[in-house]
């Protein structure tokens, strides 16, 4: 029923909505007209009638937002107020003549579980419509909501507090928030109950992101403290999941344009590095200890970022290299595949001194790990020094020859190559990066061999920046690759005539030179018996000719 009548309600309040002033001549509505079928709805025993209202709801108040006046009665006083006051036995329900009515102090009729299931949709109701209502009716209604009912007897509402606390926060005023609602936050932190402190803890935070400097050292140290050695399993590990977000809200505000570290609260980094140091190299049954090394591995490049690579040495390179090793191949596929971000905190020197080897032992991994380090080659080589990284060049095409059975990871390889034009200078390519390409050209899937025609297109247009060096080195390519017109495999021969369509449309290679170093190789195929070559040929000569053409013009 709710979701044939609730658009009925939205048409009246939209289109007849009730007035104070005398005047108005549109027809006028009782206030509260609906608040209790809403109400009901609200409260209605099936999850699914209860949701779609509270969806509902959200567009009305969405609707009604330009009109403070309905917002004001029919959404706060018609459903919020209405809520609390069923939750705190102020009223009660007469479905028989569909009205609330107040009760009497000594009231029989009044329905504790009616109570409780009221303090919830209250809740749940502030929760989902506080960004729409704006500070002034979120501390004037909304607080005094959380600060009634933040020390229930029922835990499941002291739980539904502190999940409301990191929806309401951010639409709250510095006071309000600092003088009202953090008190609630800390002494809901010290519940009896394990549920209401782990939901404290999710809005930790959004805390965070709200308060000064000095107050959230105030919040977050002794938070964590008492978190990390929670009596229950599941807190320590929340606190685990969220430990990294803690971390990072200490960067300075400026840090974009500073990149100064921030100044971490000392039990946040003790108790992230606790968490590596419960890593283990020889596997064993399975120990949520294991999820909390994961969980450090994950973070460990928001972590060291946050608090400055000068802490490296003295505080997380020895958690660091636990981790490198853990028995967990997602702890390693982890670190593997933020290395390079690791690499770039660090700097070139204590790369070059402290995670070269762990690169090199992680391209000998399982697949999973190894294809994460291929991810970001080329951005870890470019973070080492210039002389470290002239001597890795030549272990490439070692990692070539171990990529013969996964053609994924080939795949990766052969545009980390095209990434690696940045930073090598001419020679570099040449004895380095050309012969893999070639190597490539001859590979058995197709996606390797169009990667490596584009690479080639790449190669020419830096050999075209060093005109002096260009007629030596486009003969040395060529020779790399006039062995695939030669083939006797069709997709080879095929390939060297794409690799003369994409440098014939590239603009700094000029038609003479085009001619001059490809046409040679393109005359023999005019006659190759599969049909297609002779089609694709001819249609590569044909580009040439117009090019010639718009020149002369």
């Amino acid at each position: 029923m709710a979701k044939q009548l609730f658009p009925l309600v939205v048409y009246y309040y939209h289109h007849a909505p009730p007035r104070p002033d005398k005047d108005c001549t549109i027809p006028a509505i009782p206030l509260h007209s609906f608040s209790f079928i809403m109400i009901e709805w609200l409260l209605d025993q099936s999850n699914a009638t209860s949701a779609f209202c509270q969806q509902n709801i959200m567009s009305l108040t969405l609707e009604l937002m330009s009109d403070s006046y309905l917002l004001e009665n029919e959404v706060v006083d018609g459903l919020i107020l209405n809520l609390f006051a069923l939750g705190q036995g102020i009223k009660r329900r007469e479905p028989q003549q569909r009205r609330l009515v107040y009760t009497t102090y000594d009231d029989t009729l009044l329905d504790h579980g009616d109570m409780h299931l009221s303090k919830m949709a209250c809740l749940h109701l502030v929760s989902a419509l506080c960004p729409y209502l704006g500070a002034d009716l979120c501390s004037k209604h909304c607080v005094p909501v959380l600060e009634s009912f933040w020390n229930d007897s029922i835990f499941y509402v002291r739980k539904e507090v502190a999940l409301t606390i990191s929806s309401l926060a951010p639409h709250l005023d510095e006071d309000v928030l600092t003088q009202r609602l953090i008190p609630i936050f800390e002494q809901l932190c010290k519940d009896a109950t394990w549920h209401v402190r782990h939901n404290s803890l999710i809005a930790l935070p959004t805390l965070c992101d709200l308060v000064s400097h000095d107050l959230k050292v105030r919040l977050v140290g002794p938070c964590v403290q008492r978190f990390m050695n929670d009596l229950s399993q599941q807190v320590r590990f929340k606190l685990a999941e969220l430990i990294g977000a803690l971390i990072v809200k200490f960067l300075p505000k400026d840090w974009e344009s500073s990149r100064a570290p921030g100044n971490v609260p000392a039990p946040l980094v003790e108790f992230f590095l606790s968490l590596g140091n419960q890593s283990r190299h020889e596997p064993g049954q399975h120990r949520l200890e294991d999820d909390m090394v994961l969980l450090c591995a994950f973070n460990f490049p928001a972590a060291l970022l946050t608090v400055g690579a000068s802490a490296w040495d003295t505080e997380f390179k020895d958690v660091y290299m636990k981790l490198a090793k853990d028995h967990q191949v997602k702890v390693r596929t982890s670190l593997a595949h933020s290395l390079h971000e690791i690499s770039r905190i660090l700097g070139p020197e204590k790369t070059e001194r402290d995670l070269v080897h762990i690169f090199a032992l992680y391209l000998m991994d399982v697949d999973q790990v190894k294809a994460c380090v291929l991810d970001h080659l080329a951005a870890f080589l470019q973070g080492l020094p210039d002389h470290s990284r002239q001597e890795y060049l030549p272990v490439l095409s070692e990692i070539w020859e171990g990529l013969d059975d996964n053609y994924r990871l080939r795949e990766v390889f052969t545009e980390q190559l095209d990434a690696c034009l940045v930073f090598c200078s001419l020679d570099q390519i040449i004895d380095q990066i050309l012969p893999l390409t070639a190597q490539a050209t001859k590979d058995s899937i197709a996606i390797i061999r169009n990667n490596a025609a584009i690479l080639i297109h790449h190669i020419v247009q830096i050999f075209h920046d060093h005109v002096d060096q260009f007629d030596k080195s486009m003969a040395i390519l060529i020779d790399h690759i006039h062995t695939l017109t030669t083939s006797s495999q069709y997709h080879h021969r095929l390939l060297y005539v794409t690799i003369c369509q994409h440098l014939i449309s590239a603009e700094d290679l000029t038609l003479e030179t085009w001619a001059k170093w490809l046409t040679p190789g393109l005359f023999p195929l005019v006659k190759d018996p599969v049909v297609n070559a002779i089609a694709t040929v001819t249609l590569t000569l044909q580009s040439s000719s117009c090019k010639q053409i718009q020149s002369m013009t």
